[in-house]
């Protein structure tokens, strides 16, 4: 190879090094990731071989917290599902174009999502955390999305943004963002889009799709069913019952027993007293008796 040609094909290696890896960042590998950090963070951009086809981010590569995702860093990987940690802010461009995604989830951590970042999937599902910005032109194109809302922190909604989708409702929770062109074009069932009665900013018709004002359905408040059990016995005194005095109750009536009448001294013990009193007079008797007759028998 003569020495201009190297030359060339350094300066060409040079150039797709320094377009691959920001100035000042170093090109890592953990986890099966590759990524790149500047400062304290680390920025996703694809696997080391072939990704799985359900992908879970780490929060972390190397103990540098995973703040972002490359642009193309899973471009046409098949991946069927995938987990976006709670760390990232930005979403690149073109990030997940061209999977078999068919749900996804924006953490409220993220804050810009770049053109086409979700498309061609085969969404049907999309959560858009609450406090993202900015959704880029094409970010969604193309896939099957029936309903989705769209936070109060958005300002701005990028071109053909949700275009070629299954729309039937989108709601809006704040003021009016910058309105891209065609954002729904290609929802043919989408008559209408929703803003709340407090925001401001709305016209007639936003991004050429009509505007009517309705608030959301508050959550409905579960009362709870009556008890079906009888209400609780109050507890006791702390000072407890004050003790009944000796005379509460009345004292038995001394002649309880015997129907009201006072006992007779020939009731009960009087008895046997009588009976020797009986024999005391009878044995009296009988000696006057004899003595009577001893002295008449003297006599005669």
């Amino acid at each position: 190879m003569s020495a201009k040609r190297a030359a060339s094909a350094a300066l060409a290696l040079l150039l797709a090094v320094s377009f691959a890896t920001p100035s000042g960042a170093r090109a890592l590998s953990a986890d099966g990731f590759e990524y790149t950090v500047v400062g304290s963070a680390a920025t996703v951009t694809g696997c080391t071989g072939t990704c799985p086809t359900t992908l879970v981010i780490p929060s972390t590569l190397g103990g540098y917290s995973v703040t972002s995702i490359r642009d193309f860093a899973f471009e046409n990987d098949a991946l069927t599902a995938v987990t976006i940690p709670n760390t990232v802010t930005s979403i690149g461009s073109d990030a997940f174009l061209g999977n078999l995604l068919t749900t996804v989830t924006i953490p409220n951590s993220v804050k810009i999502i770049g053109a086409r970042a979700f498309y061609r999937n085969a969404l049907t599902t999309v959560t858009i955390g609450n406090r993202v910005k900015s959704i880029g032109d094409y970010a969604f194109q193309f896939n099957s999305i029936t309903t989705v809302t769209i936070p109060k922190s958005v300002t701005s909604i990028g071109d053909y943004a949700f275009a070629s989708n299954s729309l039937t409702e989108v709601t809006f929770l704040g003021d009016e963002p910058n309105n891209g062109t065609y954002v729904f074009i290609g929802n043919n069932d989408l008559t209408s889009v929703t803003r709340t009665s407090t925001a401001t900013g709305w016209g007639s018709t936003w991004s050429g799709v009509a505007v009517v004002t309705a608030d959301p359905t508050p959550s409905p408040t579960l009362t709870p069913a009556p008890s079906s059990t009888a209400s609780p016995t109050p507890a006791p005194s702390l000072t407890g019952s004050p003790e009944p005095s000796a005379s509460s109750e009345p004292e038995p009536s001394a002649s309880s027993d015997t129907g009201g009448e006072e006992p007779s001294p020939t009731d009960g013990d009087a008895a046997p007293w009588l009976i020797a009193l009986l024999l005391l007079l009878a044995s009296g008797t009988v000696a006057a008796v004899i003595r009577r007759r001893q002295r008449e028998s003297r006599r005669n």
